[in-house]
């Protein structure tokens, strides 16, 4: 990563060992390359910040859900990609070109969406078990359709 020296004027960036400076006196066309591969490593670090930001945030919601029992929905959140910007390259005719934008994995990770997880219960349902307390409303919604099968199966008698 470029970075200013103590004089605030001359920029610098270490490669296997080696330091490569510019400054605005000595060599204006590297200068250059060197600042504005500066702004953009600076602007992928602030875009990196707010990617992985509101995919956290994403995440984060739709990880409650998952852990309330309730199935989100909408799909999962995809991960972003981490921007990277490389320091300068120096060309094979001596003149300096910026640095390449690369895409990849964030380092350290971003954190995974949480998984429902699954059973078979024994009407051949998947049913969804977090280790929560049941849901009482659960319970009464099962007695109602009970009670509704009954009455329909008491007039289906009467009405012989």
């Amino acid at each position: 990563m470029i970075a200013y020296k103590p004089d605030n004027t001359t920029l610098f960036f270490t490669r296997d060992g080696s330091e490569y400076s510019a400054d605005p006196m000595s060599d204006w066309e590297r200068y250059t390359a060197f600042v504005t591969t500066l702004n953009a490593q600076q602007e992928a670090v602030r875009q990196d910040k707010s990617l992985a930001d509101n995919y956290r945030a994403l995440v984060n919601n739709y990880n409650a859900s998952i852990l309330a029992g309730r199935v989100p929905g909408t799909p999962p959140p995809m991960k972003p990609l981490q921007v990277t910007v490389d320091d300068p390259i120096l060309n094979a005719d001596g003149t300096w070109a910026i640095g390449l934008t690369s895409y990849g994995p964030f380092s350290p990770a971003l954190p995974d969406v949480a998984t429902m997880p699954m059973y078979q219960g024994s009407g051949g349902a998947i049913k969804a078990t977090l280790g929560l307390p049941p849901d009482p409303n659960q319970a009464i919604l099962g007695a109602l359709a009970t009670i509704s099968v009954k009455i329909d199966r008491l007039l289906a008698k009467v009405g012989a």
